[in-house]
């Protein structure tokens, strides 16, 4: 039992690295950005000023994009509805709409 436990967190943590190097690879900006954003907000529960904390640059490095594309994309996910841009805090208003984006990349 104890080597099938280690064998399947190792095959979880396997999945998960895969996922990341397929979403990098194969998805366009638009879907890498709601993936990022997605996935930070997913963190306010421990950190509720997670946003603040980071700059566009970081977030746009998060997401493997240039800090010009994703400003640009912020600014067209708010006007879209889908984001709450406040200074330097994203609110999250649509976010099945943005899980559709992150899911068809």
């Amino acid at each position: 039992m104890f080597g099938f436990n280690i064998i399947k967190r190792y095959f979880e943590q396997n999945t998960n690295l895969i996922n990341t190097v397929r979403n990098l690879m194969y998805k366009q900006m638009n879907g890498r950005m709601a993936d990022s954003l997605l996935y930070i907000d997913s963190l306010k529960n421990e950190k509720a000023e997670i946003f603040q904390l980071l700059s566009r640059k970081n977030l746009a490095d998060f997401a493997g994009i240039s800090t010009e594309s994703a400003v640009k994309m912020l600014k067209t996910f708010e006007k879209d509805g889908l984001i709450k841009l406040q200074e330097k805090d994203i609110r999250i208003i649509k976010h099945n709409a943005l899980l559709e984006i992150s899911r068809k990349g």
